[in-house]
Order: structure tokens, then sequence, then C-alpha cells
């Protein structure tokens, strides 16, 4: 179980969202964080990792 603060705005949006489409806000919040995830995955993946030289 992941737990999380978000904001006032944040938690209406996604009760909204969650009555619009007939889903629990556990399901909207689960495809955001796959998405969230998803997209980062993508974005470190096309950057080369940056690691700073270790002092000798």
């Amino acid at each position: 179980m992941i737990k999380a603060r978000v904001s006032a705005n944040m938690k209406r949006g996604i009760d909204h969202l969650a009555d619009k489409r007939g889903e629990s806000e556990a399901v909207i919040v689960r495809e955001a964080l796959s998405q969230y995830l998803t997209k980062s995955t993508i974005l470190l993946e096309s950057k080369p990792s940056y690691r700073p030289k270790k002092p000798n």
C-alpha cells in the first residue's frame, strides 16, 4: 500500500475523475502513477547517467 499526502485541489480532481469514470480513487491514482513512472523511465533512458568524478 502506498500512502501520500495530496493537496485539496488534487484530491478534488481525483474524486471528480473517479466519479466521472465510475471508478475508485485507487484506480485513478494507480493509472496516474503508472503513467508518471513510464514517462520518468523513458526520460532517464534517453539521458546519459550523471556520475560525478570521485576525488583522488
